[in-house]
C-alpha cells in the first residue's frame, strides 16, 4: 500500500525532514509483520510551502489478518536541530 505524505511549513519553517515510521500496536505490529519505507526518505520543506514523500507499507505473508487496527506512528525529524513531530495512522491487514 502506498500513501502520499505531505509535510507543510509552519511559522516560516524551512529545512530537511527525515521520515520514518514505527509500528505501535495491533496484531501485525505485535507479530513484527509490517514494514515501512519512504521515497524519498528525506525531503526539503521550503518556507511557506510543502514537500511530499511516498510511504510504502508492506505486510509480510505471515501477517495476521484481523479487523483489529494496527497503529503506526509516522515521524519527521529536522535534520539540523533534531526536533521531531509525528502523527498516527491506522492500518488494517486484509488478504
Amino acid at each position: 500500500m502506498n500513501i502520499i505524505i505531505t509535510i507543510y511549513s509552519v511559522n516560516g519553517y524551512s529545512g530537511y525532514v527525515a521520515l520514518s515510521a514505527i509500528c505501535k500496536s495491533g496484531p501485525a505490529c505485535n507479530a513484527g509483520k509490517l514494514s515501512f519505507s519512504f521515497n524519498p526518505d528525506t525531503v526539503y520543506v521550503p518556507a511557506g510551502g510543502y514537500a511530499t514523500s511516498t510511504m510504502t507499507i508492506t505486510a509480510d505473508e505471515q501477517a495476521p489478518v484481523s479487523s483489529i487496527e494496527n497503529t503506526v506512528r509516522i515521524i519527521g525529524v529536522d535534520a539540523s536541530s533534531g526536533v521531531s513531530n509525528s502523527t498516527t495512522i491506522t492500518v488494517n491487514v486484509t488478504k
